[in-house]
């Protein structure tokens, strides 16, 4: 007979169902990536040219067409973790599958550890388990997913993490000082990833605030001031590098000037795919502008990302009406993408509506079970896209919140079969009591 306490079996439990979950997912995931949509080339974006510089030892640096020195435009922790695949393999075939493969690993473990977080939600672990198998299977997001140009798997799987630790610590009755320490770091290595997350943070903080208001409000307060300054104390050799660089405090990342200007402006469209060709980012976008590369070099990064910064808010309050316009248009591109013009974009934007209607009703069902979590995952919904609403559209900028609704969309579906459908299973419909044969007395 098994000693083990009950709580300690069932963490074995749910740990051995992440696992295979996990082992299956990846195998399936290789399996595609590398015999049906095998593609080893780099894309040579801004990320690989700073992970290249890296690896050459030049630092982080050059992210544009021509160097241009020390940067801030992306946030440092995927391409170190490039720069070491690329310093170990080389540039190649090879590194670009070991990436691959990073990419593949942190996609699966994302959707692998649902059933945990549907445990530490207080559900059945198979809710996670259906979602994890919904969005693992998926060819959907197959580029993002698999490609690895940008750091968005790392992000979702970032936030699946960051939502476990948050239940966790809302179960307990007091907050523990050790577990802020452990939370505050991780959310640290989260913003190193992506600075999106911070509005997230702070929702999750404002909740938890009032999930303990009645009752640890002191403890909680503590547990949150210990969690930020962890967050800060993982956060501080970056900010002290670019200090001393750019001579200015900069959070993670200084190139949101950048981005919104290119974003609004005379000839700005709510789609990055269309955008991308449009005359001002042309003019403006040092990746794809010569001369505004050289602006960069003449002027120095920040002072160009200043520029660029006053440039958009002096467009934003000159043209208020198309502001609101471009805006509207990115915030419903961002819940209901743009149908494309092929047939396979069709069906993707057409699955991506349903999700986010299925989702939508399964958080609806949800508050009613299980509140606490309900209103997490609304917290997400309310605060990550924030800042994606004043930028161009771009379907990777939503990824990291789509686990979110596979997950909403799954207990959806599982509490209809638990519920709905043993009732109805159960019940005898009045039209087959006429064929019933009658009893003797």
């Amino acid at each position: 007979m098994c000693n083990a306490p009950i709580g300690d079996r069932t963490s074995v439990g749910i740990f051995r169902t992440c696992l295979w979950l996990f082992l299956f997912l990846l195998a399936v995931r290789l399996v595609y990536a590398f015999i049906f949509k095998r593609d080893l080339s780099n894309d040579d974006c801004e990320v690989d040219r700073v992970a290249f510089a890296l690896a050459g030892h030049l630092g982080f640096a050059n992210p544009f067409k021509i160097p241009t020195g020390p940067t801030s435009h992306v946030a440092p922790a995927y391409p170190f973790i490039l720069a070491g695949i690329y310093e170990l393999f080389g540039k190649g075939s090879p590194a670009e599958a070991v990436r691959q493969i990073l990419s593949c690993s942190a996609t699966c473990l994302q959707f692998a550890a649902l059933p945990a977080l549907a445990t530490a939600a207080d559900m059945s672990p198979r809710v996670g388990v259906l979602a994890g198998l919904l969005g693992g299977l998926s060819p959907l997001r197959h580029w993002i997913e698999t490609k690895a140009t940008f750091e968005t798997p790392y992000t979702a799987l970032l936030l699946v993490i960051l939502s476990l630790l948050t239940l966790q610590m809302w179960n307990l009755d007091q907050p523990s000082g050790r577990r802020a320490w452990i939370h505050g770091a991780t959310w640290g290595v989260a913003l190193l990833f992506t600075p999106a997350l911070l509005p997230v943070l702070f929702g999750y903080l404002a909740l938890g605030a009032l999930r303990f208001f009645r009752s640890q409000f002191r403890s909680y307060l503590r547990f949150s001031l210990t969690l930020l300054f962890a967050a800060a104390i993982v956060l501080t050799p970056w900010t002290i590098r670019n200090y001393y660089i750019f001579h200015h405090l900069i959070f993670v990342r200084g190139n949101f000037g950048l981005e919104l200007s290119v974003s609004n402006n005379d000839s700005a469209l709510p789609l990055f795919e269309q955008n991308l060709y449009t005359k001002g980012f042309q003019n403006i976008g040092p990746l794809s502008s010569l001369s505004a590369a050289q602006a960069v070099e003449r002027m120095g990064e920040s002072a160009y990302y200043h520029q660029q910064l006053l440039a958009a808010c002096r467009w934003i309050g000159s043209h208020p009406r198309r502001f609101l316009r471009i805006t509207a248009n990115r915030v419903g591109y961002f819940w209901f993408p743009p149908l494309e013009p092929h047939a396979k974009g069709i069906i993707s934007s057409m699955l991506t509506w349903c999700l986010t209607l299925t989702g939508i009703a399964g958080l609806f069902v949800m508050l009613q079970h299980h509140r606490w979590p309900a209103m997490a995952i609304g917290v997400v919904w309310l605060t990550y896209p924030l800042v994606y609403y004043l930028l161009e559209f771009d379907l990777r900028y939503r990824y990291p919140i789509e686990w979110t609704f596979l997950f909403t969309t799954s207990y959806g579906v599982w509490t209809s079969w638990v519920q709905v459908v043993p009732k109805f299973l159960r019940a005898r419909p009045t039209w087959l009591l006429q064929f019933q044969p009658k009893t003797r007395s």
